[in-house]
């Protein structure tokens, strides 16, 4: 990151910058710091618009609303990018644009709407023989067959996108938290296996002091199991808790597990 605002100092055009810090923006929503992410990437659809280079602001757009889902903002996602993804999912040359847009809106829809976006991702995958690219449209088919009420499928897949995307310690913590989530509760000790070790990344790789939707999928597994001290515990720390749906289910746990002991749950200044 610090390299790509480097560069983009040194850009003397706006649009040679626009593309420095769209850049900036993807790197940030690597390390999980979608906030930051969000600053970079919000004056580009603009800028790229103004240039009349519609597959840029596509994936400017497509970088926008998925860092935007990730801090509560699924409802903004479509308005942003619905328009977008039907003007160029077909379109030759804008593969780039299709992954953003496509990966934006895997987080937007329920199960059922998500295959379109993930057989989309494939195709481009496919296409570059990429390796991580096959594992995000893997994520997304796992969200389907999910929603379809097929869980061995989805637990296949999910396989398969755990060894594909071994590199990237955000996208392997987000594939080992989808897989603990998918073995409940027909397994709960494989789901706190995976549990763990997506906990383990987030300690070791420090992203994002800690990516919410692992630490409340965790906490979830372990209250399922029977470990409400462990679940209490790790009810406390939300440094970083941004989306409201997460905190949510922080403030269920406390709350389950304070009624189960006869005490008062504490006011966490959620609102379910």
């Amino acid at each position: 990151v610090a390299y790509l605002v480097a560069a983009r100092d040194l850009a003397d055009d706006p649009v040679a910058a626009a593309r420095l810090d769209l850049r900036r923006g993807k790197m940030l929503q690597r390390a999980a710091n979608h906030a930051a992410a969000i600053a970079v990437l919000e004056p580009l659809v603009a800028i790229f618009d103004a240039a009349g280079d519609e597959v840029a602001a596509g994936t400017a757009a497509g970088a926008l609303g998925f860092s935007r889902s990730q801090v509560g903002g699924v409802q903004e996602v479509r308005a942003l990018v619905e328009s977008r993804w039907q003007a160029l999912k077909d379109r030759p040359g804008a593969d780039e644009a299709v992954v953003a847009l496509g990966g934006a809106l895997l987080q937007s829809e329920s199960g059922y709407d998500r295959r379109e976006y993930a057989e989309a991702i494939l195709k481009v995958a496919l296409r570059r023989n990429d390796d991580r690219l096959v594992a995000q449209g893997l994520r997304g088919m796992c969200f389907y067959y999910s929603g379809a009420g097929m869980p061995l499928i989805t637990r296949l897949l999910e396989q398969e996108a755990l060894r594909r995307d071994m590199d990237n310690p955000f996208m392997r913590m987000l594939n080992l938290s989808n897989a603990a989530a998918s073995w409940v509760p027909d397994d709960l000790a494989r789901a706190a296996t995976f549990s763990w070790e997506a906990m383990g990344l987030v300690e070791q790789q420090r992203l994002n002091n800690n990516p919410e939707f692992s630490v409340s999928n965790h906490v979830a597994i372990l209250l399922v199991r029977g470990e409400w001290d462990a679940a209490a515990h790790a009810t406390l720390d939300r440094r970083g808790f941004e989306r409201p749906v997460e905190g949510t289910v922080l403030d269920f746990v406390d709350t389950a597990i304070a009624l189960a002991r006869g005490r008062t749950p504490a006011a966490r200044g959620w609102v379910p």
